[in-house]
């Protein structure tokens, strides 16, 4: 009998157990499964119904884009979501409508072939004549960060108005930090070689192949030909989670709640003992399990801490020990989200309707963007109060520490304050909101810093290589996005699989 055990109840650990459970059990495989989670399941995706309407707390919507957005389409309707998923298509308006907030205004981005022919604040020139001149450059040889990289080829324009501000909405980081190569490694080499093609990484080109032998159905042939840009669930994106754990538990996966794993021991064949005790309010129960293969999606940090200098007999700690140095140097970044609902229609609230705005980080503000919610997914509107408008303002992130302080010691009255003071100056929204929920969300989204991608396939060698049967998961080294998560943790899955069934 197979044993795995897989670590953190995120959308990541969730996926990767019900993949590898569903793959094992359609072999007739005889397997034990079973998934530690310190707290409840859900990890970053959390969903609150307050009645009036359902807030996100954490990720607001998957992309369908590429290869990684169409599986994840695909899980859902494994899972039997199809029928609960809503949209936003990519001809609304809300699709369409994103701006930047710079010179105390909102400047919307180009959104059709015309617009970007057009001179259009805050930049100095169109997006069509820097784009043309770009073509016959090259980024810097030695260009690895995002801003080195864009600014090099297309001007500091570009990067200061356009590149930063995406980069805070997404990573929450400065551009300056990231590495482009592991942020974007799908077009690292196009925007860095002036090729016309987009050649990706070898294992980036593993996985699209791997996809592409499941392709095809009918949900994502639906997203195609509808012009699906991004999508939720009627419930709140907590659905997916509750959907993943059911599939789970029609499996046979064990999940332990509220357990904490206290240390990773290697062993001489390349298993790890896994020892973990659960705590609530009945019982306090310890307990180690030694799997056949151990799934890591906690952060990085996190297993840096529990594979360091465990077991001094062993002669594959030392590899462990060297590891551990590369996971617990691996930054992370605080972002406060507050969620804001007011009285009216977002076209009595707003000066603006669409999908949102960002703000560079050369613009003096506390939010790095305010998401107009009830534009992008009205289906989460209460249907029986009178309209109102829900918002929600993402701060913090690379600049936190400077703005708010100590993130241990920040108070959410000074995060819902800030918000509103941002809502007030960049919306002109000076009305009380009818509802307030703030949260901190403390080292949530990891940064790519330059030299990431070398790291982390060094590490991958380095367990590979030793025969450590640890797999590395979750946002901590291959993507950030939800649909980044669910790919790698179903690559993981597929990996294992194959590796039991062959045995």
């Amino acid at each position: 009998m197979s044993k795995i055990v897989v670590l953190g109840g995120g959308i990541s650990g969730l996926s990767a157990a019900f993949y590898l459970a569903r793959s094992l059990a359609a072999k007739a495989a005889s397997y034990e499964i079973t998934l530690i989670d310190k707290g409840d399941l859900g990890g970053w995706v959390q969903s609150v119904d307050t009645g009036k309407g359902i807030f996100e707390l954490g990720p607001r919507s998957l992309r369908t884009a590429g290869f990684v957005g169409a599986n994840a389409i695909k899980l859902a309707d494994e899972l039997g979501l199809a029928d609960f998923m809503i949209n936003v298509k990519r001809d609304t308006l809300t699709a369409k409508h994103r701006y930047i907030y710079a010179n105390n205004q909102l400047n919307p981005l180009p959104s059709s072939l015309m617009e970007c022919f057009k001179t259009m604040a805050p930049l100095p020139k169109s997006i069509a004549s820097i784009y043309l001149k770009a073509i016959f450059k090259q980024a810097n040889a030695d260009a690895e960060s995002v801003y080195d990289v864009i600014s090099s080829r297309f001007g500091e324009e570009v990067t200061r108005w356009y590149v930063d501000p995406f980069v805070r909405g997404v990573f929450a980081a400065d551009c300056k930090q990231l590495s482009f190569k592991a942020a974007f490694p799908g077009i690292w080499q196009a925007v860095k070689n002036r090729k016309l093609s987009m050649p990706r990484k070898p294992r980036l080109d593993e996985k699209l192949l791997h996809f592409q032998e499941h392709a095809s159905c009918a949900i994502i042939d639906k997203v195609r030909n509808e012009g699906w840009s991004q999508w939720n669930l009627e419930g709140g994106l907590a659905q997916f989670i509750s959907a993943l754990e059911r599939g789970c538990q029609q499996h046979n996966v064990e999940i332990l709640k509220n357990t904490e794993v206290d240390r990773l021991f290697v062993q001489e064949d390349g298993t790890i003992s896994v020892t973990c005790q659960t705590v609530d309010q009945e019982e306090h129960c310890e307990r180690t399990i030694t799997p056949d293969h151990v799934i890591s999606t906690i952060p990085a940090a996190s297993l840096g801490q529990l594979v360091a200098d465990n077991d001094p007999k062993s002669s594959k700690q030392e590899y462990l020990n060297e590891i551990s140095q590369k996971l617990t140097k691996m930054d992370t970044v605080n972002v406060g989200m507050v969620n804001l609902q007011y009285e009216g229609p977002p076209n009595y609230v707003l000066p603006k309707l669409g999908f949102g705005h960002l703000v560079p980080s050369c613009v003096e503000s506390k939010v790095l963007g305010i998401v107009y919610d009830s534009c992008v997914f009205p289906e989460h509107d209460s249907k029986e109060d009178l309209p109102s408008t829900r918002i929600t303002c993402m701060m913090g992130g690379s600049w936190f520490n400077d703005l708010f302080g100590d993130p241990e010691h920040v108070r959410g009255h000074e995060l819902e304050q800030a918000a509103l003071e941002s809502v007030s100056e960049q919306l002109g929204i000076r009305d009380e909101p009818m509802s307030v929920i703030t949260n901190l969300h403390r080292n949530c989204i990891p940064t790519y810093r330059v030299g990431h991608t070398d790291v982390v396939e060094n590490m991958e060698d380095t367990l590979r290589e030793h025969s450590i049967n640890l797999h590395l998961g979750g946002m901590s080294y291959w993507g950030v996005s939800v649909n980044d998560c669910i790919y790698n943790s179903r690559y993981i899955a597929d990996h294992i699989s194959n590796k039991i069934l062959s045995e």
